[in-house]
């Protein structure tokens, strides 16, 4: 194979689908992270029930919603640029 072969671009439903994936994924690990630090928290001061572990976790939560909300409307702004350049440059010609 030539050393100078061009990457093969995905679709636009295909990049989005990994794009959306990988945001699912994070915010498991996100939620997962801080439920096993409230865990943790819960275990070293001995609480009696899971307080720590509940407050952690929906923090977890809105750390993880928040993040995927600011990803998705740089998305929508992005896209909405290069749909507005589209038609820019279609009617300039």
């Amino acid at each position: 194979m030539p050393p100078n072969r061009k990457k093969r671009k995905l679709g636009g439903s295909a990049d989005a689908y990994v794009k959306y994936s990988g945001m699912a994924i994070q915010m498991g690990a996100t939620i997962a992270i801080f439920t096993y630090g409230g865990q943790l928290l819960d275990g070293r001061f001995n609480t009696n029930k899971p307080y720590w572990t509940i407050g952690f976790s929906l923090l977890g939560v809105f750390v993880s919603l928040y993040s995927l909300l600011k990803g998705v409307l740089a998305d929508s702004k992005q896209s909405s640029s290069k749909k507005k350049k589209l038609k820019r440059d279609e009617t300039n010609k």
